[in-house]
């Protein structure tokens, strides 16, 4: 593990024990007080602190499980932990915030006498939004510093928790001049904030197990970035998916026909590097050199292969004399036919006009097989 890595997870644990110690004492305030007082908003409010305790876990286990590296029986990593942990949690919120919003209608549809809370339940409705208030702010200055996605949504996370609070603050003032009822009305409010994050957390995380593209204005941008790298001559076929609030892109590249096989992996280093680069949450890139654009048709799939390919133009040479004397064939694949060129060393023949002589009768020969678009030949020096 390399000194930034355990940095980043020293810092997403540390943000996470200091979640859940706050969560907690605000849970345990707002249902005891709501308990004492009869306010079932605060109540409600607490259950909700209670599911911010578990998101502060599914915090501290994505930080120590999904910065594991790829093994054996994970061979892309374990982000996924924290995605199958987040559906999870979704789940139990949606059902919390059930029995809470059909609680507070049974309240007040059929219960008789509503309660007025005392001060006690305004005071802790007031120290929660200030906590949550604070962990808002901590919990974004940490997820800048480490630059943690999921940092962020868990600063973003109590700034909602904040939200709540001050929903409850309000149906407990209500109380305070009467109107008992918005107590319960506060709960409704309250339960249905917390079905609508547990949609939205159960949605995005769903869309990641299904590997859902990122944005397509996203997906732009990084193939904007791609086309700019030396030695692109195209790119196609570009697809990208979250793993674990972190980004996984795969993309074909079209580079010059005739460049070596180094040089084509030179252009795709150039290229992960760029993309990398610019998008910080993009944790792997996977790069297809193409000679051609292959998104439509793959022109050469019939073409013969090299060894198949030699069996035929040993066939068409043997009565070619110095055929013998090739240093190397290279093949091109393009554009539905296979191109040849022929290195003949210069030291092999007698003169240049031996040689060109040479050139020409391989050429004509090799030009016979249907196959064969351009046969071309190339003298080299010692």
């Amino acid at each position: 593990m390399s000194v930034s890595e355990a940095r980043r997870r020293q810092v997403i644990q540390r943000v996470g024990f200091v979640n859940m110690a706050i969560n907690a004492s605000l849970a345990a305030i707002k249902i005891v007080v709501g308990w004492l007082t009869g306010s079932q908003a605060l109540v409600a409010d607490g259950i909700h602190s209670v599911s911010d305790l578990g998101s502060d876990v599914l915090v501290l286990v994505a930080g120590r499980e999904g910065s594991k590296g790829a093994d054996a029986d994970h061979p892309y990593g374990h982000q996924r932990i924290e995605t199958a942990g987040v559906l999870v949690l979704a789940i139990l919120l949606f059902l919390t915030a059930g029995g809470i919003i059909a609680d507070a209608f049974h309240r007040l549809i059929v219960d008789t006498e509503l309660t007025a809370p005392g001060r006690m339940a305004v005071v802790a409705a007031l120290v929660s939004i200030a906590a949550n208030e604070f962990l808002f702010h901590y919990g974004r200055w940490a997820a800048r510093r480490i630059r943690s996605s999921l940092l962020l949504a868990n600063a973003w996370h109590s700034r909602g928790d904040a939200a709540s609070s001050i929903v409850v603050l309000i149906g407990l003032a209500g109380t305070q001049f009467g109107m008992v009822y918005l107590d319960a009305v506060a709960a409704i409010v309250v339960g249905g904030m917390i079905l609508a994050m547990a949609w939205r957390m159960g949605r995005e995380n769903l869309r990641e197990l299904v590997d859902t593209s990122i944005a397509p204005a996203r997906l732009q941008a990084i193939g904007d970035a791609i086309e700019l790298v030396e030695g692109v001559r195209g790119q196609h076929q570009l697809r990208a998916r979250t793993m674990g609030g972190q980004v996984i892109v795969d993309v074909h590249v079209r580079v010059t026909p005739t460049i070596t096989v180094s040089e084509g992996n030179q252009v795709a280093e150039k290229v992960i590097d760029a993309v990398q680069e610019r998008f910080e949450d993009v944790v792997d890139v996977t790069v297809h050199i193409d000679a051609e654009d292959d998104a439509r048709e793959r022109l050469t799939r019939e073409l013969p292969s090299r060894s198949e390919l030699m069996t035929e133009l040993r066939s068409v040479w043997r009565d070619v004399e110095g055929a013998d004397k090739l240093e190397d064939i290279r093949i091109h694949y393009l554009a539905g036919r296979v191109h040849v060129e022929l290195l003949i060393p210069l030291s092999a023949v007698g003169d240049l006009g031996e040689a060109e002589d040479l050139g020409r009768q391989l050429c004509r020969a090799g030009e016979r097989i249907p196959a064969i678009g351009e046969v071309r030949v190339a003298f080299t020096m010692p």
